[in-house]
């Protein structure tokens, strides 16, 4: 049996307190860590938000630990005000065609990186985003730009930050993805863990 599983989609609602605790570990230190809406139940702080409940959890498992190694988040939307921050988008031409994809939160647990999980969980949203003919994803990134460009993501423009109180990420870009994109990425040699 392998230590750690293929990225698949979590079915068990129950260990979603799980991902928000990796979440929290993951971006308490980040320059921004004040403005993030960091929740605190049974004495644990955790990181979630309105898209969590009915998000796609890719998660790859540490077989032996039983343990959430990494996740990424898939949503299917229908309307930008489904989003924790729908002005930001605003200023941007999106495609009309409904409904969409939004891609956010990647965390690999810090002791996990280094095993190219990123990458893996990347290739199955997009197998997810090609399996279900959704025509376009979009989501936001700063430092993971280019690595999103290599998968076939572009740039919408600078986020304007002031459009959306919700928004704590400070400066980054709106990416796009479009389905045709999808079939022409690459697979980056080098992993962002």
């Amino acid at each position: 049996m392998n230590i750690f599983s293929e990225p698949f989609i979590l079915e068990d609602k129950n260990r979603l307190p799980e991902i928000y605790k990796l979440r929290y570990n993951a971006y308490k230190n980040h320059p921004l860590a004040e403005n993030f809406d960091f929740k605190l139940s049974d004495g644990i702080k955790s990181c979630s938000d309105i898209l969590d409940e009915n998000g796609k959890h890719f998660i790859v498992l540490n077989n032996a630990a039983n343990e959430i190694a990494a996740t990424y988040r898939l949503n299917i939307i229908d309307t930008l005000e489904q989003l924790p921050y729908p002005n930001i988008f605003k200023p941007f031409q999106l495609p009309e065609a409904r409904p969409f994809l939004f891609y956010s939160r990647l965390v690999v647990d810090e002791k996990y990186r280094n095993n190219n999980f990123a990458n893996k969980l990347q290739k199955s949203l997009l197998q997810y985003h090609i399996d279900n003919k959704i025509l376009f994803g979009i989501g936001t990134a700063l430092h993971l730009v280019d690595w999103l460009k290599k998968w076939g993501f572009e740039i919408l423009g600078e986020v304007d930050t002031t459009l959306d109180r919700n928004y704590h990420f400070g400066s980054s870009f709106a990416m796009i993805i479009n389905i045709e994109n999808i079939n022409n990425y690459g697979n980056p040699s080098k992993s962002i863990e």
